[in-house]
Order: C-alpha cells, then sequence, then structure tokens
C-alpha cells in the first residue's frame, strides 16, 4: 500500500510539472509573436522612411510634383496621391501657397501600416517668383 501512494504522488508531480512546461511554452509562444510583429512593423517603417526620404528628394527636385508622383507608380485619390506596397502604404498631400514673392510648395509623405500612421514627413519647397520693384 505504501508502494501504490509513492506511486501515485509520483504521477501528481509529474503531471503538475508538464502543466507548468504546458503553461511555461504557451507564454513563451505569446512573447515570439509579439516580437515578431514588432519586428515586422519596425521593419516595415524602416523601409517606408527610406521610401519617404527618396520621394522628397524627388519632389524638390521636380518643377510638376504631380506629373511626377504619376510616373513613380502613385495613384491619385480623394484625399491626395498614394502609393500600396507590401507592407506599407505611402499618401503624399501636396498643396500650393501662393504668395506675393513666390509660391510655398509644401507636401507631407505619411507612411501607413495596417491604418496606423507610422510617421508623417514634411517637404516643404519655396519657389521665388519675379519681385515687381
Amino acid at each position: 500500500m505504501k508502494q501504490n501512494g509513492r506511486v501515485n504522488a509520483l504521477l501528481v508531480e509529474l503531471l503538475i510539472v508538464v502543466l507548468f512546461f504546458m503553461l511555461a511554452s504557451t507564454t513563451l509562444m505569446e512573447i515570439f509573436g509579439a516580437a515578431k510583429q514588432y519586428s515586422t512593423r519596425a521593419g516595415a517603417r524602416n523601409e517606408a522612411l527610406m521610401q519617404a526620404q527618396n520621394l522628397a528628394e524627388t519632389l524638390y527636385a521636380a518643377d510638376a510634383p504631380q506629373d511626377k508622383l504619376a510616373e513613380l507608380g502613385f495613384v491619385q485619390g480623394e484625399t491626395g496621391w498614394e502609393k500600396a506596397d507590401e507592407l506599407y502604404r505611402l499618401a503624399v498631400s501636396c498643396d500650393d501657397e501662393a504668395h506675393d514673392a513666390g509660391i510655398l510648395r509644401r507636401m507631407t509623405i505619411t507612411a501607413l501600416y495596417d491604418g496606423e500612421a507610422l510617421f508623417a514627413l514634411p517637404a516643404d519647397r519655396y519657389i521665388p517668383g519675379e519681385v515687381q520693384p
């Protein structure tokens, strides 16, 4: 009878150890899953930032930014120009402000990941006009 009690105690201990390892593995899987999501989001943000910086420099040098955006594969939507990539989407809004001394072109490049804004990069250019004496 004493042997049977020891065997039952050993089985209960083994059951508790297995349960502990199952809970620990579940927790670790959740942690690794979250780390993968953060890594994917960070990679998308870095890639989108490089693309946005290149786009800002390209649009700064362009005389007609709308034509350049169309040439680069952007599609004009309700709020501006948009281009979707595998992980992120770039949105560009262009506004020209006419002043006496010239035109101030304001552009904002926004990167979106799953509908959430990663960043907004402003790109402004002043185009001087002719000044009347």
